[in-house]
């Protein structure tokens, strides 16, 4: 039921993570079956219409996987599935080197610090 998928990333075993506009799931590359999934947010779709630069997923050399959507920057813990939420009302996303995350609020630039 799914109409978009708003980031792709994979992890270090060679599975794919996507990330659609609510849903979070890895895909095992070489069964080629989703394995797992988890809803991070409900979205209904007929609301929606179509979706803009919605999602990033990354992962970091903590082993977790960090992205944005609907407007939250999250920490995905990718044995778990558990999710938590480290910024509000953000938009876009960029994590460096050093892990550190980038995201906008209106015109101006933040860092989230890991």
């Amino acid at each position: 039921g799914e109409k978009a998928i708003s980031a792709l990333t994979f992890d270090n075993d060679g599975n794919l993570w996507g990330l659609t506009s609510g849903i979070l799931f890895k895909y095992d590359t070489t069964t080629n079956q989703v394995v797992e999934t988890k809803e991070l947010y409900q979205v209904d779709w007929n609301s929606i219409g179509h979706l803009w630069r919605e999602g990033f997923l990354q992962f970091a050399d903590d082993g977790f996987l960090y992205g944005q959507a609907r407007g939250d920057i999250f920490r995905v813990n990718p044995d778990t599935l558990d999710h938590e939420v480290l910024a509000e009302d953000t938009k876009l996303f960029a994590m460096d080197p050093d892990g550190n995350i980038y995201f906008a609020r209106g015109t101006k630039l933040y860092q989230y610090e890991r």
